[in-house]
C-alpha cells in the first residue's frame, strides 16, 4: 500500500418488488415448515466503511464496517416460527444483523533473503439478528464477535508457506440460525475453538 491512510465509504437503499424471503408454511401432516414467501414491498438501506493502514513496513491494518437496515414495508399474512398468524409488516428480514463488522491486523517482515514472517489477528463481529418473525426471544439470535490468530513463514515470492492458526479464540458459544421445525426449536451452533497447520505450495 503506497498511502499510509484509505478511506472507503458509501451508502445504499434497496427498493424490493417481491422479494422473495424465508418464511413458513402449515403443510397439511408435517405441521410448519420452511417455505420461500414473496414479499410485494420491502426494502434495506444502510452504509459501509472500509478502512485501510500501513503505519510502518509490512504492518496494515483493516477495518469494515457495514449497517445495514432492512424492513418489510406492506402487509403480508406470514406466520410465526411456531405457526401463529401474524402480519410481517415493518419486520427485518431474518438472517440480517444490523451491524457487522470486521478488523485485521498483520504483520510481514523478511527473517531472511528469501524467506519472511508473518503473523495476524482477524476480528469479526455480527449484532443481534434473529430467525423467526414475531419478535420470540427463542428465535433471537445474540451478538458475537469471534476472534482468530495466524503466524507462519514464507518465501519472498509466496510460491510457499506453512501457518499455524487458531479460529475462535476465545472459544466463544454463539449460534448462526433459530429455527423451529416439527414441534422442536433448535439453534445452529458456531463452530468452537479450532486450531491447526496449514501448508500450501504453488507450482
Amino acid at each position: 500500500m503506497d498511502r499510509k491512510l484509505q478511506l472507503n465509504a458509501s451508502a445504499f437503499y434497496y427498493d424490493y418488488s417481491d422479494k422473495q424471503l424465508r418464511g413458513k408454511f402449515i403443510y397439511p401432516v408435517l405441521g410448519t415448515g420452511e417455505a420461500l414467501i414473496n414479499i410485494p414491498k420491502s426494502r434495506v438501506q444502510g452504509a459501509e466503511l472500509q478502512i485501510l493502514t500501513a503505519p510502518a513496513p509490512g504492518l496494515t491494518f483493516e477495518v469494515n464496517v457495514t449497517y445495514a437496515d432492512s424492513k418489510v414495508q406492506s402487509d403480508y399474512p406470514g406466520l410465526t416460527p411456531t405457526g401463529a398468524p401474524i402480519n410481517l409488516k415493518g419486520e427485518s428480514f431474518e438472517l440480517t444483523p444490523k451491524w457487522a463488522a470486521s478488523g485485521t491486523i498483520a504483520y510481514d517482515t523478511p527473517v531472511s533473503d528469501k524467506v519472511n514472517a508473518f503473523a495476524g489477528v482477524d476480528v469479526n463481529y455480527q449484532s443481534r439478528q434473529h430467525g423467526g418473525y414475531g419478535g420470540d426471544p427463542l428465535f433471537a439470535i445474540d451478538p458475537y464477535t469471534l476472534i482468530d490468530l495466524r503466524v507462519g513463514i514464507r518465501d519472498r515470492d509466496d510460491r510457499w508457506r506453512g501457518q499455524l492458526w487458531v479460529r475462535n479464540l476465545t472459544d466463544k458459544y454463539y449460534w448462526t440460525n433459530a429455527n423451529y421445525l416439527a414441534e422442536y426449536t433448535y439453534r445452529q451452533t458456531g463452530k468452537p475453538r479450532t486450531y491447526g497447520l496449514s501448508v500450501s505450495y504453488r507450482y
